[in-house]
């Protein structure tokens, strides 16, 4: 099985090789999810405002746990 830095190497020689109409279409695929994140953080906090703030701090902390949200959001909350 591949390390981190070993599989992270290999991903970045392959982007490397891509042409920018190759690369263009991955550009495309994380705007999109970084624009899908961004929504689903405003939704919540939305959410959170109407909620108490031990059940918004047991939901912050669920979602991190799975990875959902990250430090910076967190940190913002707390």
């Amino acid at each position: 099985m591949l390390q981190v830095a070993e599989w992270t190497k290999a991903i970045s020689v392959k982007w490397r090789e891509l042409t920018a109409e190759q690369k263009e279409t991955f550009q495309k695929m994380a705007a999109n999810d970084k624009q899908r994140y961004m929504q689903q953080v405003r939704e919540l906090l939305q959410e959170c405002h109407q909620l108490s703030v031990e059940t918004c701090s047991r939901m912050w902390n669920s979602l991190a746990q799975t990875g959902c949200v990250s430090d910076y959001y967190l940190r913002i909350f707390q």
